[in-house]
């Protein structure tokens, strides 16, 4: 088993430069949306990785941060959508708001639904994390699923009226079917201790990227996005949350972001 920790500072990393980079744009309904797309996934993959590295208070402490970030995460997709195709559908708007904060309560109070992972010391002495998932994760993908059905009703209505272009959101589309291939893959045997749900984040953040930059869904003249505004996000992400990790994993983080600044630029 391996500790896979370089995959979390990777995902990390990513989200960090989208969220710096769309902070520093002008904000309209949209940009905020995906926001908070990109905060559900900062609470994700950072509660991820601080677990991983055994960050204080404990480990359970950070694996409910992380979990509160992914099980909202369905309701952002929503929230994103609700806003691209200008919807006005406010009542259940807020019913799958509330059914989230339920589904985290639970998982918070009584570990109902994804119960805090076993921790294996492995031989170099770091820690793994084996997840023991029960049928109630049946029920937890029910309801999760229930915002991202009306997500697809939502853009199949836009369809019809023209709002929305259908090749403009493929992307998107094509960035969640991967996310979900990732969350389904923790629940295989092969994969187990494998983060194959943080992996397909960050390829999912790509998808959702590329829709909103390329596809048009923000104007290239929109402020904060001119420039060398990449590499600005980059270096903040490298000041102010490099110091925050502990000594024994920043050599970790300097080799990850020091491929990934050689890939970008």
């Amino acid at each position: 088993m391996y500790n896979y920790s370089f995959i979390s500072v990777t995902a990390l990393f990513c989200y960090m430069i989208l969220f710096v980079a769309f902070m520093a744009a002008q904000k309209t309904k949209i940009i905020h949306s995906f926001l908070v797309v990109l905060a559900a996934f900062l609470l994700w993959t950072g509660g991820s990785l601080a677990m991983r590295m055994e960050l204080w208070p404990e480990v359970e402490f950070w694996f409910h941060f992380s979990i509160v970030g992914l099980i909202i995460l369905p309701f952002t997709f929503f929230n994103f959508i609700y806003a691209l195709v200008d919807s006005d559908d406010t009542i259940l708007w807020w019913s799958w708001l509330i059914l989230a904060v339920i589904n985290n309560v639970a998982n918070i109070k009584w570990g109902f639904y994804i119960p805090c992972p076993e921790v294996i010391r492995l031989a170099n002495g770091s820690a793994g994390f084996v997840y023991h998932i029960g049928w109630p994760i049946i029920i937890l993908f029910i309801t999760m699923s229930f915002p991202i059905i009306h997500m697809f009703y939502l853009v199949h209505k836009s369809y019809r009226k023209n709002t929305v272009e259908r090749n403009q959101l493929k992307p998107i589309f094509a960035g969640i079917v991967i996310l979900f291939i990732g969350h389904a893959g923790t629940l295989v045997p092969v994969f187990r201790g494998f983060p194959t749900d943080v992996l397909s984040g960050i390829i999912n953040a790509g998808f959702m990227f590329y829709a909103l930059y390329k596809k048009a869904f923000i104007p290239a003249d929109t402020p904060g996005f001119q420039g060398e505004w990449f590499t600005e996000s980059a270096r903040c992400w490298w000041h102010c949350c490099l110091p925050i990790t502990s000594i024994r994993s920043r050599s970790l983080f300097r080799g990850t972001c020091r491929y990934l600044r050689e890939a970008a630029f």
